[in-house]
């Protein structure tokens, strides 16, 4: 991060910025961090919005993945708030492979 901040001559308060409100899912989508934002662009032909559900999603699965083979397997897996609304209950269902 010194290296960006010094050759692009950013400040503390814009990397901070920027890493906080300027990168991961908005970034990818061109759109929001807000992940109903992000479906409904998506589900409107937003390809780099349906990148980042996919991107989304895949991180989701790695982790669950990683976390299962650390305990070796669990009874339940329960998604509460948005996450269930938005990556289970969606039309881009976390556990189905998306359509290309």
């Amino acid at each position: 991060m010194a290296v960006i901040m010094k050759e692009d001559s950013i400040s503390p308060d814009e990397m901070i910025n920027m890493l906080y409100k300027e990168s991961g899912l908005e970034a990818i989508s061109g759109v929001s961090r807000d992940m109903r934002e992000i479906e409904a662009a998506a589900n409107q032909g937003n390809a780099r919005a349906a990148l980042a559900l996919d991107a989304f999603c895949y991180k989701v699965k790695r982790y669950i993945g990683s976390m299962l083979m650390v305990l070796g397997g669990c009874d339940a897996l329960i998604f509460t708030g948005g996450m269930a609304v938005t990556v289970l209950l969606s039309d881009r269902n976390l556990f189905k492979e998306r359509q290309k």
